[in-house]
């Protein structure tokens, strides 16, 4: 049986001149194409896009979920050293978020303060815990019942920066905010 193909296939391509209504096909290979991902438009640039970010106007100090709503708040604060006392900019940042948590009820805070590691260890767990209390003192000024707010001094644990330098201790002095819902 396997001959009888083959003696066939040679018959029919032979006399393919014969048999007009057999035309030879040419295959031609596709052209490649990228897969384009539309670009998706996330208006609050906070890294999720508009069709499932369900927290649309979330300010820029926050660290967000998969749905774009609040987790973590970092505010921008710059303590001098061995200092608590809150400076213009963080006063205003925190009017902010106080507008924030106003519109918000359903959240409850903690507030972390954090130091270097210049010191002793347990005079920074005091420094930081002061910070820590400085920020809920101001949010308490612009109207958040303190019911909502646990201030917790972390000393220099947790550093996000390496103390060996001026810069990464300036960064281990901060405030960061987690959010309870």
């Amino acid at each position: 049986m396997h001959y009888l193909f083959i003696i066939l296939s040679l018959s029919i391509y032979l006399h393919a001149s014969e048999f007009s209504y057999i035309q030879p096909i040419s295959v031609e290979k596709a052209p490649i194409q990228d897969i384009v991902t539309p670009i998706k438009k996330d208006s609050d640039l906070d890294g999720v896009s508009d069709d499932i970010d369900i927290c649309p106007d979330t300010l820029d100090y926050f660290a967000v979920d998969d749905f774009g709503c609040p987790k973590t708040a970092i505010l921008d604060v710059a303590f001098r050293s061995n200092q608590h006392t809150i400076s213009n900019k963080l006063s205003k940042q925190l009017k902010s978020f106080s507008k924030f948590l106003e519109e918000n009820i359903s959240y409850q805070i903690i507030i972390y303060g954090h130091t270097d590691n210049v010191g002793d260890p347990q005079d920074n767990i005091i420094l930081s815990q002061k910070r820590a209390q400085a920020v809920k003192e101001v949010l308490q000024e612009n109207g958040i019942s303190s019911v909502r707010i646990t201030a917790i001094g972390r000393g220099d644990k947790d550093p996000i920066a390496d103390n060996r330098f001026a810069e990464g201790r300036k960064k281990n002095r901060r405030i960061k905010i987690l959010l309870l819902k």
